[in-house]
């Protein structure tokens, strides 16, 4: 549960089997650990279309979106 990748492919390995909880619970982890790359998760990963409008994504990408857009090197 440390790595933020790691956590982002668990969440499209259970989003792909359908699991829809554990992929959110795992995709917010994968937040909570600096996974904040936006485009890539609301537009790009195809393992993902399915949670799109799920209320819990929607929450994580709008959290994700924020901090994607305040990201400072």
């Amino acid at each position: 549960k440390r790595d933020p990748q790691f956590s982002h492919f668990l969440a499209d390995t259970y989003a792909l089997a359908g699991l829809r909880d554990e992929a959110l619970d795992w995709l917010e982890n994968a937040l909570g650990r600096g996974w904040v790359n936006y485009p890539f998760t609301v537009q790009h990963d195809p393992l993902l279309v399915p949670l799109r409008n799920e209320p819990k994504f929607l929450k994580i990408a709008e959290r994700m979106k924020r901090e994607w857009e305040e990201f400072e090197v």
